[in-house]
């Protein structure tokens, strides 16, 4: 397992090699009470998409697309055109980030 200061030389590695990718924090909130001060732990780094649909987060392509095909659906396309338009749905408004996921430790 990584230290938290390899997870952030990690980190500044990836933001140099991709300096037009946003960093994203993805925070696990199991453990954390309200109005108290709560300590994260960097459990895992990668490059992967980044989709906010309402108060919902993605990061997974399969996911994003499968969700992107059922809002298609429902608009009674058939299903080669649902496939292209969550394609290009995908390519404009999905975009790809680094992710940082935290743990409250």
């Amino acid at each position: 397992m990584k230290t938290q200061r390899e997870w952030l030389d990690y980190i500044q590695k990836l933001s140099g090699e991709n300096p037009d990718f946003e960093i994203r924090f993805l925070v696990g909130g199991d453990g954390i009470e309200e109005d108290h001060w709560s300590c994260h732990v960097i459990f895992n780094v990668e490059i992967s998409p980044w989709w906010r649909r309402d108060e919902r987060i993605e990061t997974d392509k399969f996911e994003i697309l499968e969700l992107m095909m059922e809002s298609l659906f429902d608009e009674g396309l058939d299903d080669e055109d649902i496939e292209v338009q969550a394609d290009e749905w995908y390519d404009r408004d999905v975009e790809q980030a680094i992710c940082i996921y935290t743990q409250s430790g």
